[in-house]
């Protein structure tokens, strides 16, 4: 009868104890999300959550174009009880939350589809239906690598009496490589200006770099004026504002005009180019500055001379009729 009494007894015990929130409340901790140890955690199965990005070639450009980035879910079960988890909560599914966790001030990521449901009886098959999606600003330097991070927390699912899937959590850093912008800010005080035949005028431009990595800056000068005198910089470079100082220059376009003209004009082509790599180029940025000579007296004469040589026409042919006129009256 005592041995009857034991039994009964230690299984109220043990009974007790499992379906109690802890033991001996606050001596004994754990690092569960639960942070209280109970006979629970112990007949629990354990969620073990990974998470595998796909490998991605290409690089996010800033400002332009999204980065999909396709991930792998899985998740498998351990603990002594995980087999028995399994079979018993086959018909139930394991529910996981996906969300971003850190990222850098000029990245915005997102999470597709980020609520997933595994049905415990295919619990070893990978989810594929979510991805990530990550753009990026001007901030971001250029060919390093940028990381955000995913939280995947999977909720708890309880089963009968001593079965069940305790609830996990798992943080995953994915990385992506940052690709170039280039963005070239030009200042002008103007670009129409009185010049001087035969003297020296310059022409102050400022160039800086807004873009997202060292940038080598090509200026071509095009349709000079025949024997003019046009000197420039061929090319120079430039570090980039976010992570350089000499990120801003100014140059001269040195004009001297050889010959006496009215009006002419100049285009200036100023292109950007990665350093150390001249295929990411980006289109010129094109600048036409308009020259005239408004104070010459051969230009004087130019302007004007078609006009006055009108009227003039205009005055003889008025008296030629008239005196034409007067002698065909007289006879």
């Amino acid at each position: 009868m005592s041995k009857k009494i034991y039994f009964i007894g230690s299984i109220f015990l043990i009974t007790f104890l499992m379906l109690s929130p802890s033991i001996i409340s606050n001596e004994i901790k754990t690092n569960s999300d639960n942070k209280d140890f109970s006979l629970k955690n112990f007949f629990y199965a354990k969620p073990l959550i990974s998470i595998e990005p796909e490998h991605i070639d290409e690089s996010v450009i800033p400002n332009s174009g999204i980065l999909k980035i396709p991930l792998e879910i899985s998740c498998s079960l351990t603990g002594i009880f995980a087999k028995k988890a399994e079979r018993r909560l086959k018909n139930k599914a394991l529910t996981i939350e996906l969300s971003i966790d850190k990222q850098s001030d000029w990245c915005q990521a997102s999470i597709a589809n980020p609520n997933i449901k595994i049905p415990i009886k295919q619990i070893d098959t990978p989810w594929t239906d979510s991805f990530v999606t990550v753009t990026v600003t001007e901030e971001a330097p250029a060919y390093s690598q940028g990381v955000v991070t995913i939280n995947a927390k999977c909720k708890q699912v309880k089963g009968m009496l001593f079965t069940g899937i305790s609830a996990g959590e798992t943080i995953k850093n994915i990385a992506f490589e940052i690709g170039y912008f280039s963005a070239l800010d030009i200042e002008m005080e103007k670009n129409r200006m009185e010049i001087t035949p035969f003297e020296q005028t310059n022409i102050p431009i400022k160039i800086t770099n807004l873009g997202n990595g060292p940038t080598e800056v090509h200026i071509d000068v095009k349709s000079i004026p025949n024997d003019w005198k046009v000197e420039w910089p061929r090319s120079f470079m430039l570090d980039s504002s976010i992570d350089g100082n000499d990120y801003e220059q100014e140059i001269n376009i040195i004009v001297r005009p050889t010959n006496s003209f009215s009006h002419q004009s100049l285009r200036v082509l100023i292109t950007g180019s990665y350093m150390g790599n001249p295929d990411l180029v980006i289109d010129p940025e094109i600048i036409n500055i308009y020259f005239h000579n408004d104070n010459t007296k051969i230009n004087r004469v130019f302007d004007y001379a078609l006009p006055i040589f009108f009227i003039i026409t205009v005055i003889i042919i008025i008296f030629v009729s008239i005196l034409v006129k007067r002698k065909n009256n007289s006879k």
